[in-house]
């Protein structure tokens, strides 16, 4: 807590390695579904129902295909980015 100040007046340059933003992601409107998938899941108890990066890839690919984007693949960068955004 005592450094908080000093990362938050890090600039935003994307050559560093220590941001304080992040990215937008390639597929916005995909980001944004899958979100909303995400919190109805939660919502139903993260206890009954685990979330694992298996589970998002397929909701990801699901919902990219009622999107109509051509070219998706769910890798393992992709969900770890949207973990992170």
């Amino acid at each position: 807590m005592r450094s908080a100040a000093k990362y938050r007046a890090m600039p935003n340059d994307a050559h560093m390695l220590a941001r304080t933003n992040c990215r937008q992601g390639k597929w916005p409107q995909l980001d944004a579904s899958l979100y909303k998938w995400y919190l109805a899941i939660y919502s139903l108890g993260h206890r009954r129902i685990p979330i694992t990066t298996a589970v998002l890839q397929k909701a990801a690919c699901m919902i990219a295909g009622r999107l109509s984007i051509t070219g998706f693949t769910a890798s393992h960068g992709y969900i770890r980015g949207f973990s992170k955004r």
